[in-house]
């Protein structure tokens, strides 16, 4: 995205609480949520990808700073250690590239707080619970969503249901999207022919 050099909206005034150990895209996705901006909307206003947050990109923090009121401090916080020391290239948006521990944003909610993306799940080879002993699940499978449909995809998009399916009939792939297994079929005229 080209780094936006218009007048910055003001996202304080409605922007929640960061969570501790909440990651950079998280909090700006609740963020958005809460202005009912969608995250593509987001991202136009801050003029880049929240993804690239996450992974290092650090240009956009001094505007994400003055539009959020938050320090650049408590921005870069936000983003997990190695990728502070080594940035990456960005990953595909958030959410439905997030995995998340179920288990982790119930508790979130149990205990009042706002179910949050933590900022060790950003890492690609984060896949695993240590809390809860348990996978990561991509987050749109999660029973429990982190930021609205409205936010994702805005007003006309058709909720999807992801929790209808059971999870063992998927796989987790390194793109970090979960693909249904389907077993190869071969029609006898294929047989023949080998």
């Amino acid at each position: 995205m080209d780094n936006v050099q218009h007048a910055s909206c003001d996202l304080s005034a409605l922007a929640p609480p960061i969570e501790a150990g909440e990651a950079i895209s998280s909090w700006l996705a609740r963020t958005a949520d809460t202005h009912l901006l969608t995250l593509a909307e987001l991202q136009r206003e801050i003029g880049g990808s929240i993804a690239a947050l996450d992974r290092g990109d650090f240009t956009l923090l001094p505007r994400v700073a003055r539009m959020t009121g938050v320090s650049i401090e408590t921005l870069f916080r936000m983003v997990h250690s190695q990728f502070i020391a080594e940035p990456a290239r960005p990953g595909p948006p958030p959410p439905e590239t997030w995995a998340v521990c179920p288990e982790c944003l119930r508790a979130d909610q149990e205990q009042g707080r706002a179910p949050h993306v933590r900022r060790t799940w950003t890492h690609p080879l984060y896949v695993y619970c240590p809390v809860h002993e348990t996978a990561l699940i991509p987050q749109v499978n999660s029973p429990i969503s982190v930021v609205s449909q409205l936010a994702v995809a805005g007003e006309r998009a058709p909720a999807r249901n992801y929790s209808s399916t059971p999870l063992s009939r998927f796989y987790f792939d390194d793109s970090r999207v979960w693909r249904r297994r389907q077993p190869l079929r071969f029609s006898s005229a294929m047989i023949q022919r080998h």
